[in-house]
């Protein structure tokens, strides 16, 4: 089979992108976590009641934060590569 012009590029294009993605990911969600870890150490206690609507938020964002490590991949494994 003749070798197409190009198709190598194509394939390390690919590869670039999945790459830069997984990084973006790595990124993206860590700081999520440490962002929402320091609302959480700010507002806390005050943001685990529900009466205040906005504080629970910071609430809900931290839970949110820890489950977004593991979607996709976990941070640990992006690190690895």
């Amino acid at each position: 089979m003749a070798r197409q012009p190009g198709l190598g590029n194509a394939f390390r294009l690919t590869e670039l992108h999945h790459d830069l993605r997984d990084l973006s990911k790595l990124f993206s969600t860590e700081m999520y976590q440490k962002d929402a870890c320091e609302l959480m150490d700010l507002f806390a206690p005050e943001s685990l009641f529900r009466d205040d609507e906005d504080l629970a938020e910071v609430g809900l964002g931290y839970r949110q934060s820890i489950g977004m490590t593991i979607y996709g991949g976990t941070s640990e494994e992006h690190r690895s590569r």
